[in-house]
């Protein structure tokens, strides 16, 4: 061993004593396949481990821990170093002698792509030096030859005296080449003004170089760019453009939003939109000259018009011939609005006024044949000159023609109708027309229009009481019929029937012809049958007599009937059913057809129809009773009774001869049976439910030699005695199992006190249980396993303490038996 440690210690420590003596190291000459290279050539002696991992090479990290420049390329996968796949041993070899140059590059077959940076254009015919201007400093070999690592790929780095923008904000972190290309610096621009700006170049503004607006100095010589102009917003077209206008503009274009007038296409004005000016040209307007309107003084030029000032009202360039002043309509607004009547099209024709549907007065017969001014006379001048005239009146809705014309009624006419207005009685057509002539007046007007024999009355039959003129009656709920005519009714009808109007019934063609009179509004509306019945079928004559002053003594017939409200068919009609039912026939019968009922027995009755039963006719179970008749239909006719009310709702009084259980279950078959299937039971074995395999069982198979349905034990070994395998030894069967699956078990050991864990868990029951014996089996491990103590004893010569002394699991464990632990 000492052999080895001195020979060690001759290997690595005495060539360091004289290795800066000798061209390479003992060590190197030994191990290596040849010396390092001149730069590694500190290492040879003792830094093998600098650079090899001892069984795993030469790792990258290993040469990144001295070369650091090269780290970051390498560790950002940027540049030259970056980009490689290769690991750096497969280029930069060693051991191959101290002249071996790894790091010289070819620069006529250098591909510079490689690095990350494409040389085009220009670039691609510059000398490496003429870039890459650093020197290799501090190198063993090589020194002052060009250095190729550190240059940055950004064109400000060499071109940063060339750049003529000078930007500031976020231009100025913005490279060169987001907008220049390296073949052509001028003509290869990729700058797009639209997505790159706010500002969206339109028109004449494309066309334009970008010094005519960025270049701001006057002198050519000393450029001044500016890029950023915090006023466009604010004052848009004139932060370049000077405003010819002045003040000459109203002030909602003097913000320098010259766009809404000129265009950046040209700025000459082809075609002026005045509606941006909010008075839109139409009609005779857009034939009118500019200067018409905006006057010039002569001699002005035209772009330096004055075009503010003007107003928008019509009367502000034309002369009110209607005289309206500040005349207001509650309707129109300002009359001087001419507008709202005429239009720009033809200042004659006024189309937009309707005097008839724009004013308080329709115009009508003569007055159509009136001019205007007859009626709107003047009302204020100034010399000759109207200035006003008159266009409203107060009282136009109460006395309307009176404002206008004298009325010739007044003494002649009571009071209380000089109230009325003229147009009540007069038309326009012509004044000499009265209604007493009755041509002309329209009655319809009024409340009580004239039809039928009415028509041919002469006004002063109705309107002459006692050499009196009366024009308004009292009774307008009932039409009036009863202010001239006697009822011959009396009080023959019900109170709120008498308070209606004759022309309920009655029309004024013919008194005796009645109306289409509506029963609905009564309180028994017809339908069905009862529509196709005459009045007096129903309203029959009864006594006595009824007379009046005017009119022959007549029959008096029934009008009123009592209980309509409750609905009691018998008020007209027999009971039919002879007072089984109730006494609402609607129930079951409708107007249509007598016999077609709309009886539902499940709803109707207290006994609902179901299965078999809803398939049994009516007279099957309501038979004929042959002890009662009544009377019935027209004419009446005595027919028999049929039985509805049954004396019992249970099975067993139909049912009594079809009972095969003799009485021995009860009358309440339902119980068992139903109405759909007699032969399958429903709901049999309440006190024990049939599940699993007792469900397919025939019920023969339990209920054997003539046995009663009827008490039979639920207990299993009533049945399954000689099933059990447990001899009766455990309780209850469906403690532990169940009727659809007997084998399956849903005994749980862990219940007991011996808990299964291990192999116990995978033992037949038999296995334990021997002999049915299931309770008091003796939990001590000693009890099943004597056995195999004995067999262990004697295999290993070592006895194991006696079963009183240790039990088996303080040292064994059901899971593994073997490798005690004690």
């Amino acid at each position: 061993m000492k052999k080895y440690v001195i020979l060690l210690f001759t290997l690595f420590l005495v060539p360091q004593v004289f290795a800066d003596k000798k061209p390479e190291a003992l060590l190197n000459k030994l191990f290596a396949p040849g010396p390092l290279i001149m730069g590694h050539k500190k290492i040879e002696a003792t830094g093998c481990l600098d650079c090899h991992d001892a069984g795993k090479g030469v790792p990258d990290n290993k040469c990144l821990t001295c070369h650091k420049e090269i780290r970051p390329y390498v560790e950002e996968k940027r540049g030259f170093h970056g980009r490689l796949s290769e690991k750096c041993i497969s280029c930069h070899t060693d051991h191959k002698g101290r002249d071996l140059d790894t790091t010289k590059v070819d620069l006529d077959s250098f591909d510079h792509s490689r690095t990350g940076y494409k040389l085009e254009g220009e670039h691609s015919t510059l000398k490496c030096s003429k870039c890459h201007v650093e020197t290799r400093k501090n190198k063993e070999v090589r020194k002052g030859d060009i250095h190729f690592l550190g240059l940055a790929t950004s064109c400000k780095k060499c071109h940063e005296d060339d750049d003529v923008h000078r930007f500031r904000g976020r231009f100025s972190r913005v490279d060169c080449n987001k907008c220049h290309g390296s073949m052509d610096w001028k003509k290869d621009v990729q700058f797009d003004h639209k997505r790159d700006t706010d500002y969206v170049l339109k028109g004449a503004h494309r066309k334009i170089k970008c010094n005519d607006c960025h270049n701001v100095s006057k002198d050519k010589r000393k450029p001044k760019f500016v890029y950023k102009w915090l006023e466009l917003q604010k004052q848009k077209c004139l932060t370049c453009h000077s405003d010819h206008h002045g003040k000459k503009l109203g002030p909602r274009y003097r913000s320098g939003n010259c766009t809404q007038c000129h265009s950046e296409t040209t700025w000459k004005i082809e075609k002026f939109d005045h509606s941006i000016t909010r008075f839109e040209l139409r009609g005779q307007h857009t034939k009118t000259k500019c200067t018409d309107c905006h006057k010039q003084s002569k001699g002005i030029a035209q772009k330096n018009f004055n075009w503010s000032g003007l107003k928008t009202q019509c009367n502000s360039c034309h002369t009110d011939v209607h005289s309206f002043g500040q005349l207001k309509s509650k309707k129109l607004g300002l009359l001087t609005n001419c507008s709202t009547c005429h239009s720009e099209t033809s200042w004659e024709k006024t189309h937009r006024f309707n005097h008839n549907k724009d004013t308080r007065y329709p115009i009508t017969g003569k007055h159509l044949e009136v001019s205007c001014s007859k009626c709107h006379t003047p009302v204020r001048k100034s010399g000759k000159k109207v200035t006003q005239r008159r266009y409203h009146w107060k009282q136009l809705l109460s006395k309307t023609c009176e404002n206008c014309h004298e009325s010739p009624h007044t003494k002649k006419f009571s009071p209380k109708f000089l109230k009325k207005k003229c147009t009540e009685c007069h038309v326009s057509s012509g004044w000499e027309k009265k209604p007493f002539k009755g041509d002309n007046f329209n009655h319809n007007e009024t409340r009580f229009k004239l039809t039928g024999a009415h028509a041919k009355v002469k006004c002063g039959d109705c309107h002459v009481i006692n050499d009196n003129q009366v024009f308004q009656f009292k009774s307008f709920r009932k039409q009036f019929c009863i202010d001239c005519h006697d009822s011959p009714h009396l009080n023959q009808f019900r109170k709120e029937t008498n308070q209606k109007s004759c022309a309920e019934c009655h029309n004024t063609k013919t008194f005796r012809k009645l109306n289409s009179f509506n029963h609905d509004e009564t309180e028994f509306p017809l339908k069905g049958a009862h529509k196709k019945q005459r009045c007096f079928d129903c309203h029959m004559r009864i006594s006595p007599l009824v007379t009046s002053a005017e009119k022959k003594p007549k029959h008096w017939h029934k009008f009123v009937f009592n209980n309509l409200k409750q609905d009691n068919c018998r008020t007209c009609h027999n009971d039919f059913h002879d007072g089984q039912l109730s006494e609402k026939c609607s129930q079951c019968h409708n107007e249509k057809t007598w016999k077609k009922t709309s009886f539902n027995h499940n709803k109707d009755s207290d006994f609902s129809l179901l299965g078999k039963h809803s398939k049994v006719k009516c007279s099957k179970c309501h038979e004929l009773d042959r002890t009662r008749r009544v009377k019935f239909g027209k004419p009446a006719k005595t027919v028999r009774v049929r039985i509805y009310k049954m004396e019992k709702d249970s099975c067993y009084s139909c049912h009594k001869k079809d009972d095969e259980h003799k009485g021995q279950y009860g009358n309440d078959c339902q119980q068992c049976h139903s109405e759909k299937d007699w032969k399958k039971t429903k709901d049999f074995h309440r006190d024990f439910t049939l599940h699993g395999a007792h469900f397919t069982v025939e019920c023969s198979e339990c209920h054997i030699d003539n046995r009663k349905l009827s008490g039979m034990s639920d207990n299993c070994l009533h049945c399954h005695q000689k099933d059990d395998i447990h001899s009766g030894n455990l309780p209850q069967c469906q403690s532990c199992h169940v009727q659809q699956f007997w084998e399956h078990s849903k005994f749980r050991h862990s219940m007991t006190f011996f808990p299964l864990r291990g192999v116990h868990r995978t033992l037949d029951c038999f296995e334990c249980h021997a002999q049915n014996r299931y309770e008091g089996t003796p939990s001590e491990c000693i009890v099943c396993h004597e056995a195999e103590r004995v067999t262990a004893d004697a295999a290993s010569g070592t006895p194991h303490p006696l079963p009183t002394v240790n039990e088996c699991n303080a040292c064994h464990n059901q899971f593994s038996w073997p490798g005690a632990t004690p």
